[in-house]
């Protein structure tokens, strides 16, 4: 287990997109939402890292994606993360 208690912390600009959120019932509640979050390119973000958003803390699932836009689309270069929250 993980002690985030005295890890650093950024704040980065960033978009929020839901993508899944699923419930089980056996054996008590469980339910794992995922969303998809864009940031930009520079951001520092690992697939071992956590990420606070409105309160609510997820965990990065997998290699974040640096996406590189090229030419006049340059701007839209960001980093793709997906992120995991499991609750119950």
């Amino acid at each position: 287990m993980c002690d985030w208690s005295s890890a650093d912390r950024q704040t980065y600009d960033a978009m929020l997109q839901p993508l899944s959120s699923v419930e089980i019932t056996q054996q008590g509640d469980q339910v794992t939402t995922e969303r998809q979050c864009f940031f930009p390119p520079e951001a520092a973000v690992s697939e071992y890292d956590r990420v606070e958003i409105d309160g609510i803390t997820y965990e990065v699932n997998g290699r974040p994606g640096r996406e590189q836009g090229a030419g006049p689309l340059a701007a839209l270069s960001h980093l793709n993360v997906l992120l995991r929250e499991v609750t119950g």
